[in-house]
Order: structure tokens, then sequence, then C-alpha cells
């Protein structure tokens, strides 16, 4: 999907408050990336950390309830729920390269970016060789998943 940063738009007020990530973080990110997806995807977070993209979604008891490494082409996040992957995205100030991925089973998310002014511009298929095994919370994959 390919659009503006949504921050600053009606749709940009977050469930959860946002805030950039740090190495600290990482223990608990890579807790949330192995249970929704089996794996974690450290060296990705580390690198977006070091670059100053990437954040965290805080639920309300002061948890990390979902990350981002860039909200981009070549970032991916993971969250607990659409509402934290709405918090990250809204929050972002760019999308980093040609757009993002979307898992076109995620609907709710797919129309939330649409009535934000985002459009479908590059459909394309996840495939993989060798086991697979769908993710179990929203997340947005990246190129390099």
């Amino acid at each position: 999907m390919q659009g503006n940063p949504i921050s600053g738009s009606s749709l940009s007020r977050p469930a959860h408050d946002v805030r950039a990530a740090h190495v600290g973080d990482i223990p608990e990110c890579n807790q949330l990336c192995v249970s929704a997806q089996g794996f974690s995807r450290e060296m990705e977070l580390r690198q977006a950390i070091e670059q100053g993209i990437a954040s965290l979604s805080i639920d309300n008891q002061g948890n990390i309830a979902g990350y981002a490494a860039g909200i981009g082409f070549f970032s991916h996040a993971v969250a607990k729920t659409n509402e934290d992957l709405k918090a990250l995205v809204s929050s972002a100030p760019a999308i980093i390269g040609h757009g993002l991925f979307v898992p076109a089973r995620n609907a709710d998310l797919i129309r939330w970016l649409l009535g934000a002014g985002f459009r479908i511009s590059w459909p394309a298929n996840l495939m993989t060789i060798g086991q697979y095994n769908e993710p179990s919370a929203p997340y947005l994959p990246s190129i390099a998943y």
C-alpha cells in the first residue's frame, strides 16, 4: 500500500502511547515476535534502533503491545492487536521506501489505511521455501521477510 504518513490527520489518535524503541526493549520485543511469528527478528530491530526509526506501542499497563522496525517496504512490525498496529502506523513520521506491505487477510487494517488515503498499488504474494506458520497476531511483513 502506498500513501502519506497519517500523523496529523484525524486518524492519528493512537489508542496507546507510542515512543522510540531502545536497545533495552529488545528482549520484550523478541518475546512478542516469537509468540506471534515463531522467531525473532532481533538484527533488523537493532538496525532500526540504530537508525532511529524503531518505535513501540505501549499499552495501559506500561507493557510493549507492538513494535515497528520502521514503517515501510524494508521494515516490519508486530503487534498484539490491530489497534496497537494502527498506533504504530499512525505515529510514523514517514513511510520508508515505496510503501508498506499489508497482509490481505487483515481487512480491518486495509480498510483503515484506505480511509486514511492509502491506495493498493502493488498486490503481491508472500512466498517461502520450507515450513511456514501464519503469524498469530497482526503484523506488517517486509520485503526481506
